[in-house]
C-alpha cells in the first residue's frame, strides 16, 4: 500500500473533504486514514515543535493534514500529495459567517472571545476583522510554492474524479458514481453559494484595498480572478 497526503487549510471545505473521504473509506472498509492538525503539533521536552516527517512519519494509506503548515515537516518528495486550496476571499467570507452564526464551531484559543466581540456586527465588518484573525491560516497558504509530486486542487472546483485520484493513489478502486452521491450528500447549500462568489457581497472598497495589500499575492498564486 502506498502513502498519500491530503493537505487542507482552514475554511477550505476541510470538513466536507474529510467527510467524503471518511464515508467512502467506511463503505469500502478501508481503515488506513490518518488525520493530523499541523498547527497543533506538541512540543518536545526542549520546547521545540515536532517535525512531522522526522518525529511521526507518514503511514501507509491516506494522511490528512488540516491547517497545513508547510514548515512543520509535512512534505516528502516520495509521497504523492494533493493540496486543496480556496479563493482566500471566500475563506474570509466563510469564516465571518461561521464565526457569527455557528454556535457549535470550535477552534483555537481566542475563538470564543472573537465570536463574542463580533456577535452584533454585520458580515462586512466581520470580514474586515477576519483579515487579522484568520491571518495565520492565510499565511499558511502563502508559504506554499509548487512542490514536486504535489497536485494543487481548487476546493470550489472539486469533482468526483479528483477524489478518485486520491483513492487510486493508495490502490483503492472506488466507483465514481458512488463518489458523486457521497459528494452531493455531504455538500451544504452554503458551499454551492460560495462557488458563485458570495464573498463579493461583503468586500467593500476598503476591505479590497486592505486584502490586496496583505494577501493579494494569493490570488495569482493559486490562479483566481483578480478584483474587477
Amino acid at each position: 500500500m502506498k502513502k498519500v497526503a491530503v493537505y487542507l487549510h482552514r475554511k477550505c471545505y476541510s470538513s466536507y473533504v474529510v467527510g467524503v473521504i471518511n464515508e467512502l473509506c467506511g463503505i469500502y472498509r478501508f481503515a488506513n486514514v490518518f488525520e493530523y492538525d499541523s498547527r497543533s503539533s506538541s512540543k518536545d521536552k526542549k520546547g521545540r515543535y515536532r517535525d512531522f516527517n522526522k518525529d511521526i512519519g507518514f503511514k501507509d494509506g491516506i494522511n490528512i493534514f488540516r491547517n497545513a503548515n508547510v514548515n512543520k515537516g509535512i512534505l516528502d518528495k516520495t509521497v504523492k500529495g494533493f493540496h486543496i486550496v480556496r479563493d482566500p476571499r471566500g475563506m474570509l467570507a466563510s469564516a465571518a459567517h461561521s464565526h457569527k452564526y455557528d454556535k457549535n464551531e470550535k477552534g483555537w484559543p481566542g475563538l470564543s472571545g472573537f465570536k463574542e466581540a463580533i456577535k452584533d456586527l454585520s458580515i462586512g465588518r466581520i470580514v474586515r476583522k477576519e483579515l487579522t484573525f484568520m491571518g495565520v491560516f492565510l499565511e499558511d497558504m502563502r508559504e506554499w510554492s509548487p512542490v514536486e509530486n504535489v497536485t494543487t486542487l481548487k476546493a470550489e472546483e472539486l469533482k468526483a474524479v479528483d477524489f478518485l485520484r486520491i483513492f487510486k493513489s493508495v490502490g483503492l478502486n472506488v466507483d465514481i458514481g458512488l463518489i458523486e452521491l457521497i459528494m452531493d450528500k455531504n455538500s451544504i447549500e452554503r458551499v454551492k453559494e460560495e462557488k458563485r462568489g458570495m464573498w463579493k457581497d461583503h468586500f467593500s472598497r476598503l476591505i479590497r484595498y486592505e486584502f490586496q495589500k496583505k494577501y493579494g499575492r494569493l490570488i495569482s498564486l493559486y490562479g483566481y480572478e483578480n478584483f474587477n
